[in-house]
């Protein structure tokens, strides 16, 4: 019972957290930009807070099934539900498999990706050819983390690109590269991770003991048999 409403708490928080994730954390900011898909699939970013705002709402109603079950003693309920819930935690398992192992390579292909459009843009500079489109891409992640160029705002060769592509450009204005990175992976981690591994683990928990209230149930010198 008690179990089952931490399990409703868990889920309205996962929901709640879902949603900030989706319309309005920095993950959010970041996955608006214009021209984004060119570093990084934020497609696949978007499908993850999509994923977890499904994944709450089951959550919170698979709880009030199990809390009717325990409640009322109805073993067909409990049945259903810890079938249910040993489905639940093995896909939240490989989810958290998936975004740990994707992790590194999205992380790869975002510095890869964001290298080279600088180089671009200086190089499209330095034969007069248009740059705005990339420039704008740059300002526009510049202006969220508060960083300029890949690894800093040197990488523009000492020309004014470095004013144009960037909201800030000054001496000491750390690279995008990494600022943005780590600044993922710690939303990632407050608001993904942890919310995750604390259901797995209330799953686990229920999972061990729903069959034991259902013997509990069906023994004969239970007063649910009387």
């Amino acid at each position: 019972m008690f179990l089952n409403a931490f399990l409703l708490i868990l889920g309205l928080v996962v929901f709640i957290t879902a949603a900030v994730l989706k319309w309005s954390t920095i993950l959010n900011k970041f996955t608006n930009i214009k021209g984004i898909d060119v570093l990084v699939k934020a497609g696949s970013i978007n499908t993850i807070s999509l994923v977890l705002l499904i994944i709450g709402g089951f959550i919170i109603l698979l709880a009030l099934f199990g809390l009717f079950g325990s409640k009322y003693k109805k073993t067909f309920f409990l049945k259903i539900y810890e079938v249910i819930i040993i489905l639940l935690f093995l896909a939240n398992g490989i989810s958290i498999l998936v975004l740990i192992f994707d992790s590194n390579k999205i992380e790869k292909e975002f510095k890869k990706q964001f290298n080279s459009t600088v180089f671009e843009i200086v190089d499209d500079f330095n034969n007069n050819k248009t740059y705005t489109e990339k420039c704008d891409l740059s300002y526009a992640v510049s202006e969220i983390f508060k960083c300029c160029g890949s690894n800093s705002p040197m990488d523009f060769n000492g020309t004014d690109l470095a004013k144009i592509c960037c909201y800030k450009s000054q001496v000491g204005t750390p690279g995008c590269t990494n600022i943005v990175v780590d600044k993922i992976k710690s939303n990632a981690f407050y608001l993904l991770i942890i919310p995750s591994c604390i259901i797995l683990a209330t799953e686990l928990t229920n999972i061990i003991l729903v069959p034991i209230l259902i013997r509990k149930i069906r023994s004969p010198s239970s007063k649910y048999q009387k």
